[in-house]
């Protein structure tokens, strides 16, 4: 069944643990949506039961949820949050000290809007074989990338900066982004990249209009056979092999 947290302001619903870490939550296959609304979740882990382990503190496998207004903090293992098969929107909220990724979703259709990323110790928001749109994002410290698209997955991308990651965005393994009102900044690695990782897909494409570059390291890695169109330039292909030089 849903699960229907509706904290509010004064009152929000808080999940946390005693003492290190609680294994979190996992929904599967609930037909209604659930809601997630006014709620400060922390320390989440992971569920490990004999026979079948998640790898996210909070999933949702086939379930819908919109997320509104909430706070999530310090998952202790695996990705803060997993969407697989779900269709989610989330509106107004933070996540933050995430071990591994923040958002990692596969096989799903969301929305994320005016929501905050900060402290995230691999992407901040990974997508694969997923739709997904992002608009009014604020991500700030990522140690891998600020948004990485892959598999086949369509990403738009409005109204947001990236700040202080390794690698600020991807689109990789016949995917494509378009993005407009997006700053990319401080990147320690490169701002965009356009390349293929897994044989198996197609080219990859980033488009984007009124892109502000800042302090990057590098502006942009494209290998042959992909393409990146931003401020209405064509970029030149500059790199080969990129999988074995971020992925080492």
């Amino acid at each position: 069944s849903p699960i229907y947290l509706n904290g509010t302001i004064k009152n929000p619903i808080i999940l946390s643990s005693i003492k290190d870490s609680w294994p979190g939550i996992i929904l599967i296959n609930t037909k209604n949506i659930s809601t997630i609304e006014h709620a400060n979740i922390s320390n989440m882990k992971f569920i490990d039961r004999p026979g079948w382990i998640s790898f996210a503190g909070i999933t949702f496998y086939e379930s819908p949820v919109n997320i509104i207004n909430s706070v999530f903090s310090n998952s202790k293992y695996e990705d803060m949050i997993g969407f697989i098969n779900s269709n989610f929107n989330i509106h107004n909220s933070i996540f933050e000290n995430a071990k591994l990724d923040a958002i990692d979703v596969d096989y799903s259709n969301g929305k994320i809007s005016t929501s905050t990323f900060r402290h995230v110790g691999n992407d901040a928001i990974d997508i694969s074989s997923s739709d997904v749109f992002l608009d009014d994002i604020t991500i700030i410290s990522s140690y891998d990338k600020g948004v990485s698209v892959g598999e086949n997955s369509i990403l738009n991308i409005n109204n947001s900066s990236i700040d202080n990651t390794s690698i600020g965005l991807v689109s990789k393994d016949g995917s494509h982004v378009m993005m407009v009102d997006v700053n990319i900044s401080n990147s320690m690695i490169v701002g965009i990249a356009s390349y293929n990782k897994k044989k198996e897909y197609g080219d990859s494409s980033i488009k984007g209009s009124n892109i502000t570059f800042i302090n990057n390291n590098n502006k942009y890695y494209l290998e042959k056979h992909n393409s990146i169109i931003v401020n209405e330039k064509v970029f030149k292909v500059n790199m080969s092999n990129l999988k074995d030089i971020l992925y080492e």
